[in-house]
């Protein structure tokens, strides 16, 4: 690693949560110690700490030097300075998991202040004087190259593509021979930035070994400071998942810390260079105003036209009239600002986004309570959406199979574009209604099935249309838009109209809109999840065993919900070929694995419920 800005600031608490998964077992319990009673531990010598803990005092020095103290000492001061502000009031009160009872209410709010703790403890520990720096080297790099696999590939998608939008050159690389091939070609003066949460993922640690050889700058975007990626990274940003719980996995929760600082990366490097930037995105959307995907000879629906394109000046009056498009004069200057004024600035944005999610939970939960009624039929989610919009839903339809071993095509993502709009630019796609009908018509759409349009304006015709087109096909439908009174939200059964305001830079609806919209859609999926019996309290009993992590998760799983042992659990899961509903029903009900696959069928897949049949 050629250099890493390092330094104590930021929350301990929030340090003390991402830092956990990289330390020692005892280590583990001198930072729960510090984080659970601050006030406590300041009071006890090191030798007082190391015996509460059940340590050694080397063992409390060095969890305190990977907090970013120099010894313990300085950990005591900062842990009195925590308990003084807990008992001003200050420190927020950590909320419980989520209950096996709580209303649908109740656990919506709890996952809103998750995402916004998610959101706050990366703030927390990111290091601007790092961040600065990765925006400098983007500002000026000659291209840029992003590596990502699976849910941090979209995030390194969408990266590029808003580096793309303000005319610098940019590549998201999802193929590691391709991204390897590709880094090759990096000099000094390139930039290659690494996108994964564990921090030890090879497809995407050798193209940055590679471009970190040929002399490229390199920046990790992590959750784990000290992983095999940062061997190879000039500068390091931290990312948390410190609200990761069995039901929140590391797929679903790295995903918000992640675009949190790339959103900071973005905004950064466009005040940086605003004077060329600024032109890009007002000609890019002048560009796209104008293009169409089909035209009236293409469209298989003859009998439906278009509406006749919006001239210039119409669409520019429209845009005007959006909350979201709003130019705010008190940010006219940001481009002179320093680099930490402006990550503050961005910071305190997106703070107020989870309060703009709770204003709506009640229509959010009335939407995921008619989604679940018609899934539990054998309908299917369906997310429709253009650009950052679309994105984000294929982002989060990507994710249910392996969390919540859903069918496939049971949660699909539409983008406007095609799979091809992913990777490449093709947002004027998002002009056509006809074209969100031809793609939902491929799907052959059911009364059954529930289509979410999704758009930031809520005005994009392909959302719209798809709504549209939805409904009249007597399918569900729900409307997520960041503006009031939108066609989108009139066009659904079920509006959803989360209002955040105008944006930092004017009309980059991926900044405080993306953040809104992914929240949103974390909570459909997730909690639909949870009625479609996809979950046994707050543990993940549908995942899908596709990998080590994955059938180690498995084992963890079923020793939660059991407390069997070891050999019980693997002869469990053998018997039931993996499955963990069955294996933990073997378990309690000490039935065989074809009696408990018959109860879990009358069951509907409901493992409480199936519990509770061999009960009586």
């Amino acid at each position: 690693m050629k250099e890493i800005f390092g330094g104590p600031g930021g929350s301990l608490a929030a340090k003390v949560r991402t830092l956990a998964p990289s330390m020692t077992r005892s280590m583990q319990r001198v930072a729960e110690a510090v984080a659970g009673d601050p006030a406590g531990c300041a009071a006890l010598t090191v030798t007082g700490l190391a015996e509460l803990t059940g340590t050694s005092e080397a063992t409390v020095v060095r969890t305190a030097r990977l907090l970013g103290y120099p010894g313990y000492r300085d950990l005591r001061l900062a842990l009195a300075g925590l308990a003084a502000q807990q008992q001003s009031g200050r420190a927020p009160a950590i909320t419980t998991d989520i209950a096996v009872d709580d209303p649908i209410a109740d656990v919506v709010a709890k996952l809103a202040y998750e995402e916004q703790q998610t959101l706050a403890d990366t703030a927390a520990g990111l290091d601007t004087a790092q961040l600065g720096a990765a925006v400098a080297a983007l500002a000026g790099a000659r291209r840029t190259d992003v590596y990502g696999i699976g849910a941090s590939g979209l995030v390194a998608q969408d990266l590029t593509q808003k580096l793309l939008r303000i005319g610098l050159i940019a590549h998201a690389h999802s193929d590691p021979h391709l991204a390897v091939t590709n880094a090759v070609q990096l000099r000094s003066g390139d930039v290659a930035i690494a996108i994964t949460h564990s921090g030890s993922t090879g497809d995407v640690i050798e193209p940055l070994r590679v471009a970190f050889d040929r002399g490229a700058t390199t920046v990790a975007i992590t959750g784990r400071p000290d992983s095999p990626v940062t061997q190879y990274a000039d500068y390091v940003l931290t990312t948390s998942t410190s609200r990761e719980t069995e039901l929140r996995p590391a797929a679903m929760s790295s995903r918000t810390s992640q675009l949190l600082v790339v959103d900071c990366l973005f905004v950064g490097v466009a005040q940086r260079t605003y004077e060329s930037a600024a032109p890009a995105l007002a000609a890019s959307y002048e560009a796209l105003a104008h293009r169409h995907r089909s035209t009236p000879g293409e469209c298989k629906h003859a009998n439906r036209r278009e509406p006749p394109p919006m001239t210039s000046h119409d669409l520019r009056n429209e845009l005007e009239s959006l909350t979201t498009e709003a130019f705010r004069p008190e940010l006219a200057e940001i481009d002179r600002l320093p680099t930490l004024d402006i990550a503050r600035l961005m910071n305190g944005e997106d703070a107020g986004v989870p309060a703009a999610v709770a204003a709506r939970l009640p229509q959010i939960a009335a939407a995921i309570d008619a989604v679940a009624e018609r899934m539990a039929h054998g309908g299917r989610l369906v997310y429709a959406g253009a650009g950052t919009a679309g994105r984000l839903g294929v982002l989060d339809a990507s994710e249910c199979p392996p969390t919540f071993n859903t069918e496939p095509g049971q949660v699909a993502g539409l983008i406007a574009g095609g799979p091809e709009a992913m990777v490449t630019s093709v947002e004027g796609a998002e002009d056509s209604a006809g074209l969100a009908r031809e793609d939902l018509d491929a799907l052959k759409i059911r009364p059954e099935d529930s289509v979410v349009g999704v758009s930031a304006s809520g005005r994009t015709p392909y959302a719209v249309g798809a709504v549209e087109h939805a409904r009249a096909l007597g399918a569900l439908t729900v409307g997520l838009s960041c503006n009031e009174h939108s066609p989108l939200a009139a066009a659904a059964e079920h509006g959803i109209e989360v209002v955040v305001g105008p944006e930092l830079l004017t009309g980059s609806t991926r900044l405080k809109a993306g953040t809104a919209q992914k929240l949103v859609l974390n909570m459909l999926s997730t909690i639909t999840m949870i009625r479609l019996g996809k979950t046994y309290g707050n543990l993940m009993v549908d995942v899908r065993a596709s990998n080590a992590k994955l059938r180690a998760r498995s084992r963890r799983i079923v020793s939660l919900a059991t407390g069997a042992p070891d050999e019980e659990i693997e002869r469990a899961l053998t018997e039931a070929g993996g499955e963990v509903k069955n294996a933990i029903l073997i378990v309690l009900a000490g039935v065989d694995g074809p009696t408990a696959a018959r109860r879990l069928a009358d069951s509907a897949g409901h493992l409480r419920a199936a519990l509770g049949a061999t009960a009586t």
